[in-house]
């Protein structure tokens, strides 16, 4: 087994909306009915929440490239690779049988952000299960972990991304340091 981290997503101090886990190959091996147990056992603990996953399908990779854990689509992706197999599309198949929703994220180091949604979001929008889409900005244009500060203009358009897909969808941004959230904007 390896690390599985909890998260909670708020609506309002009080109210818990979403509880569950982060999932990332780096360390966990877990089966598809384990990841299911765990996140309806954090779910359990907070009534009337959704169980959720932050399923990461994109690893920061050497020089700054995200490593995407499926095939290309075809085209020409500045600091993008591609896997030979999808990682990931068995799982979220899974979970959209099993009620359980996603956010899905990458690492996207020097990655364009922008052409990652779309990459991802038009992969995985099929599942019923995806929700939205992540931005871990401790990676965002960077490769030490620390990340690049996110602007209101740019945290907005990203969001305008991830709705471009699909109107409800949701979009997080997470960091350690409030200084690298946008500093006004909350979409």
């Amino acid at each position: 087994l390896g690390i599985v981290l909890c998260c909670f997503l708020y609506t309002s101090a009080a109210i818990v909306k979403y509880a569950g886990c982060r999932q990332s190959q780096i360390g966990t091996t877990q089966t598809n009915e384990n990841w299911k147990n765990i996140m309806k056992n954090m779910q359990s603990f907070y009534p009337g929440s959704t169980p959720v996953a932050l399923w990461i399908v994109g690893l920061l990779g050497e020089g700054g490239t995200c490593n995407l854990e499926f095939p290309s689509p075809g085209g020409s992706f500045p600091n993008v690779n591609f896997s030979s197999t999808d990682r990931h599309e068995a799982v979220l198949t899974y979970f959209d049988q099993n009620d359980i929703k996603v956010f899905l994220q990458v690492e996207s180091g020097y990655a364009d952000l922008n052409q990652l949604i779309d990459i991802v979001l038009t992969r995985y929008k099929k599942h019923p299960c995806v929700i939205g889409y992540g931005v871990d900005v401790e990676w965002y244009d960077n490769v030490d972990g620390e990340g690049t500060p996110v602007t209101d203009p740019v945290a907005e358009a990203w969001e305008k991304k991830v709705k471009s897909h699909n109107p409800e969808y949701q979009m997080y941004l997470k960091h350690w340091e409030v200084s690298f959230m946008p500093p006004t904007y909350r979409g």
